[in-house]
C-alpha cells in the first residue's frame, strides 16, 4: 500500500483503486475471522487453531506483548492507508458498503 501511495497519480491513475482492492481482498478473504468464545461450548465445540489454539481464556503460546503492539501499529497504518485511499475515490452506495465491511473486518 505504501508503494502504491508513493507512486501517486502521476505514474498510475488507478493507484487508489488498487490500494482499496488489495486491502479489501486481504481483510475479507485472506485473513481468517476469529470464531469467538461461544463456538467453543456445547453443542458446537469448535476449536479456533489460529486465534485461540488453547481456548478462549488461555494465553496464546506465540503472542507476546511486543508482538501485539507491532500488529496493532501495522493495523493502524493499514487502516489509515485504506481511509486515505477510500476518501480519494468518488463515493457510491456499493462502495460505501465496501468501506463499512473492510473497516469492520479490520
Amino acid at each position: 500500500c505504501a508503494k502504491l501511495f508513493f507512486i501517486g497519480k502521476e505514474r498510475c491513475k488507478f493507484s487508489m483503486f488498487l490500494c482499496v482492492s488489495l486491502l479489501q481482498h486481504v481483510f475479507t478473504e485472506v485473513i481468517p475471522v476469529p470464531l469467538g468464545p461461544l463456538t467453543q461450548v456445547a453443542p458446537l465445540c469448535l476449536r479456533d487453531p489460529v486465534w485461540a489454539p488453547d481456548g478462549p481464556d488461555a494465553v496464546h503460546p506465540q503472542m507476546t506483548r511486543s508482538g501485539q503492539l507491532d500488529i496493532l501499529l501495522t493495523l493502524h497504518r493499514l487502516c489509515m492507508q485504506f481511509v486515505a485511499a477510500a476518501f480519494s475515490i468518488q463515493a457510491s452506495q456499493g462502495f460505501d458498503a465496501v468501506k463499512i465491511v473492510v473497516l469492520g473486518a479490520m
